[in-house]
């Protein structure tokens, strides 16, 4: 209905801006051609104002026909106005609630406050997780230190505040049946120059939908035999913290050395 609005008046010299909008964002969607979700975000914008063009051209015309007085078309319009404000908590009354305490318990779960637990997402997801394992990296590695992250568990470079060892900050550019040839060369380039102190690997997190595999990201690795071999040839596994794999870089003295070192190989 805004589309035919916007479009039918002949007179406005912006009526092709919000039906361009539109079009340009169906286009960006079909463009990415993966369509998550989360893609179709940029379509909020123009179809809310499209949305608002049709309902204020309807309250204008039934204010005219139905309505003689100011004070009547006023009311008209404060109505439908309080209508379209009211519909969308209740189509949403069952998650909406959650989003407020979300957002008010932000401040103090970030800081590793009570209620953590409540944001995982029902799969791989912890928050705790990434906090502990934020806290494992920041008493064990010096802000200098770089880190890599074979998994989809970005939040931990941030909480860590550790920067990661390439530009390839999670595994599912690498991973995906849509990856870019010569990426592959280029992460193990980037490991090999800049030999980053830890590296974790996550299990049960696997994404069909993104890199077109069931398995989870511990199980891409042997998909990968150059970083999987890397990977055994310089660190050792240090230790486990929920599905993070923690792999140490080997150093003298530290238990394992590349024959023994306890890779990517030898874990179930």
């Amino acid at each position: 209905a805004g589309l035919v609005v916007c479009l039918g008046a002949k007179k406005s010299a912006g009526r092709f801006v919000l039906p361009l909008w539109f079009v340009l964002s169906l286009a960006v969607i079909w463009i990415q051609g993966k369509f998550f979700l989360y893609h179709y975000l940029p379509l909020y914008l123009p179809c809310a104002l499209l949305a608002g063009t049709a309902i204020s051209r309807f309250a204008t015309i039934l204010s005219g026909r139905v309505l003689g007085t100011d004070a009547a078309k006023r009311r008209v319009r404060y109505v439908l106005l309080s209508v379209f404000l009211v519909l969308p908590f209740l189509f949403d009354m069952g998650t909406l609630p959650n989003h407020w305490r979300n957002a008010l318990a932000a401040h103090p779960v970030s800081s590793g406050g009570p209620g953590m637990e409540q944001y995982r997402d029902g799969t791989d997801f912890s928050l705790a997780a990434d906090l502990e394992m934020a806290g494992y990296l920041q008493e064990n590695t010096s802000p200098d230190d770089t880190i890599f992250i074979w998994g989809y568990e970005t939040l931990v470079y941030f909480l860590a505040e550790r920067e990661p060892a390439s530009r390839f900050i999670s595994h599912q550019p690498l991973a995906s049946r849509w990856q870019m040839e010569g990426w592959r060369e280029e992460l193990l380039t980037d490991l090999e120059q800049n030999r980053p102190i830890r590296i974790l690997v996550l299990r049960n997190d696997a994404m069909p939908a993104v890199t077109g595999s069931t398995k989870d990201s511990a199980g891409l690795l042997g998909e990968f035999p150059e970083l999987n071999n890397f990977i055994s040839a310089h660190y050792y596994l240090d230790t486990e913290i929920e599905d993070f794999l923690v792999y140490s870089l080997l150093e003298a003295g530290m238990p394992g050395g590349p024959a023994t070192g306890g890779g990517l190989d030898d874990q179930p």
